[in-house]
């Protein structure tokens, strides 16, 4: 049997100015008080991703409450100061896709040329919303073996997930079964855009390599989630920054080493090669950057 090889060619181009949809960006929000317990309002609250160095700021309100929405998943670092406090800086932050992660801060007495600093830590538990879902990581994405480098088949490794039934209409193009619902009820979304093909599948499966992460919702989502009654996978490609970078790869298999079939003469010949490259980086530092995946 002869072996099709396929090619993909995406480009993808970020600007500071460009918002995507609402469920697949982070959110950051919190309280900010003093030794005492009570509220510190009109503090200023600047959140800086560490690729890009660009900045979002928001200033308290009276309850001494701030959010910080529409923030593109990566890792950042959180400023707060008030005239009369020290500064309070809070590093290695990691924002997930559709996360809401929340920073409490507890200003301590003293100048603001003072800058106390202290390090993030995971959330144990979700405390603003009843999501049931998880997240696959760049890391897990990049480095688990997969047969065919398609994404969706790392979605197995979420709870309550299963691959569709063999001979299903999405059987062989990532169909998943989520949540006991059925295989034509999710909803994939790729950058905040809808990505639901006409089978109710993926329509479109970006390059292994240009994926940063993915979050599969099986269950008591929000009401900003919704157009399919199963769950929602939600894709996150991976963009430029300050910093270039790039790869090149091929993968190869072979029958070399394939078993013969107990009931076959012989074994079928089969290659497969699967090559290609990503670079991304900056076009102006701090403004705009560029993704190049083949």
């Amino acid at each position: 049997m002869n072996s099709r090889r396929r090619f993909a060619a995406c480009i993808f181009l970020s600007a500071a100015s460009v918002a995507n949809a609402q469920n697949i960006r982070a959110t950051v929000t919190g309280r900010v008080t003093d030794a005492s317990g009570a509220s510190v309002p009109g503090a200023s609250i600047t959140i800086t991703s560490l690729d890009t160095n660009q900045s979002r700021k928001a200033v308290t309100a009276q309850a001494g409450d701030y959010v910080l929405p529409q923030l593109e998943p990566g890792s950042y670092t959180l400023a707060a100061e008030r005239e009369g406090f020290r500064r309070e800086v809070t590093k290695k932050i990691v924002l997930e896709t559709g996360q809401e992660y929340r920073i409490d801060i507890a200003l301590q007495v003293g100048a603001v040329t003072e800058t106390v600093e202290v390090e993030a830590s995971a959330p144990l538990i979700n405390a603003d919303n009843s999501n049931i879902g998880g997240v696959v990581e760049q890391r897990k994405i990049v480095e688990l073996p997969l047969n065919g480098r398609n994404y969706l088949q790392l979605a197995v490794l979420q709870p309550n997930v299963l691959p569709a039934v063999q001979g299903s209409a999405n059987a062989n193009r990532g169909g998943l079964n989520i949540a006991g619902a059925s295989e034509v009820s999710n909803l994939y979304v790729k950058d905040g855009i809808d990505n639901n093909s006409a089978s109710d599948g993926a329509s479109h499966t970006p390059i292994l390599d240009t994926v940063r992460e993915f979050k599969v919702l099986t269950g008591t989502y929000s009401a900003e989630y919704g157009r399919a009654s199963g769950a929602q996978v939600m894709v996150t490609t991976k963009s430029g920054a300050n910093e270039f970078h790039g790869a090149a790869w091929e993968f190869h298999r072979n029958s070399a080493f394939d078993a013969r079939n107990f009931f076959s003469p012989g074994k079928p010949p089969f290659r497969r090669n699967q090559f290609g490259a990503v670079t991304g980086g900056r076009i102006r530092r701090d403004k705009t950057f560029f993704f190049l995946g083949y």
